[in-house]
């Protein structure tokens, strides 16, 4: 299938970023928690394969700005770590300014320890301050050490899991799961009204949300039959039978498996309402694919810059509204150049998801 991510600003390349004390967590609490949240389709980010100093790297930061959701894993001897600490403080920086959700886990570490850097955990905390900024100066060394208390204090108030309340681990699992699953699901593309689309249920009695139902399932089940090289699929038909209801609900379930994503709405109405409406959306498309502004200055250097740029990525590209082969063209010149293998059709009306 073909690419890219139509989010907001700021952008999401990442649903979670784990941060640990690797020596106490990685090859058990951590190394079970990524299993399951990746096996659950959720994309996750951690600092593993990182060289590790004291400062944060360029590469870390983006990391922690380009997820949705934190998982912080406190653990009784994570204060003994510079480079904790300064995750966690990017980590409440983003959470205070970019709408960064966090969720604290607690792993063999009572909240209140965290919340109010008690005992050992505390003494350890003073101890790495000293350690790494002793020489830089006392006003250096206080301002450190009260950014890293704030962001453990900040951190520890808000609601998350003690593993130690939890009676089995494959328990505490399957809940956090499920508690990402429905935060980020405020992130996923809206359906209101009568769109909404119980993917797991029963329909109302209506013509056109019985038939979105049963196209969501053809839809999905053709999806995930389909081997690894990129597929293409057209639905269509007359108004009201919910194809972009279908297209929405189809992206929401699969998006996560896709590091580039796109969804582009309302091809038709861009395409005849401004004279640059196809070079908007060849930006639009490249922009979520490359996670930059790019400028196209003609229909025909936008479509070769697709063409060359999108080649040898594996995404996700809804096109909602499309109406005529020009506009589907324009996008995606030559379409033999996506291995295109099989043309699934629901007859619908005007509107072609790819």
């Amino acid at each position: 299938m073909d690419s890219s991510s139509s989010s907001s600003n700021p952008r999401w390349i990442h649903d979670v970023f784990i941060s640990f004390r690797g020596e106490d967590t990685r090859k058990t609490f951590v190394s079970h928690l990524y299993a399951a949240l990746t096996n659950a389709g959720i994309n996750t980010y951690t600092d593993s394969q990182l060289h590790k100093g004291v400062e944060l790297g360029p590469e870390l930061s983006q990391g922690i700005e380009w997820s949705h959701i934190s998982i912080v894993v406190f653990s009784k001897r994570y204060t003994e770590s510079c480079w904790c600490l300064n995750e966690l403080k990017k980590i409440m920086e983003c959470y205070r300014t970019h709408g960064h959700v966090v969720v604290p886990v607690f792993y063999d570490v009572d909240p209140s320890v965290v919340r109010y850097q008690k005992g050992d955990f505390g003494k350890a905390l003073l101890s790495t301050a000293k350690k790494i900024y002793f020489h830089s100066g006392e006003e250096r060394l206080e301002y450190v050490l009260s950014r890293w208390t704030s962001a453990l204090t900040e951190a520890a108030n808000l609601a998350g899991w003690d593993v130690n309340n939890c009676r089995n681990e494959g328990e505490l699992m399957q809940q956090i799961v499920a508690d990402v699953l429905e935060k980020l699901d405020s992130a996923f593309l809206p359906i209101t009204g009568l769109e909404k689309l119980n993917c797991g249920g029963r329909f109302g009695k209506t013509n056109a949300a019985n038939y979105a139902h049963f196209e969501y399932y053809l839809v999905i089940e053709f999806i995930v039959t389909q081997p690894s090289k990129v597929c293409m699929m057209g639905i269509w038909g007359m108004g009201g039978l919910g194809k972009t209801t279908t297209a929405k609900a189809v992206y929401n379930q699969i998006h996560r498996k896709f590091e580039d994503k796109s969804f582009i709405e309302n091809i038709r109405e861009v395409y005849e309402k401004y004279s640059t409406g196809i070079i908007h959306l060849q930006q639009q498309l490249l922009s979520d694919i490359l996670n930059s502004k790019e400028i196209i200055h003609s229909i025909a250097s936008g479509t070769s810059t697709i063409e060359r740029r999108l080649q040898g990525k594996r995404a996700l590209v809804v096109l909602d509204d499309v109406t005529t082969i020009k506009q589907l063209h324009a996008l995606f010149r030559n379409l033999t150049f996506f291995w295109l293998r099989k043309c699934f059709n629901c007859y619908n009306q005007g509107c072609a998801h790819t």
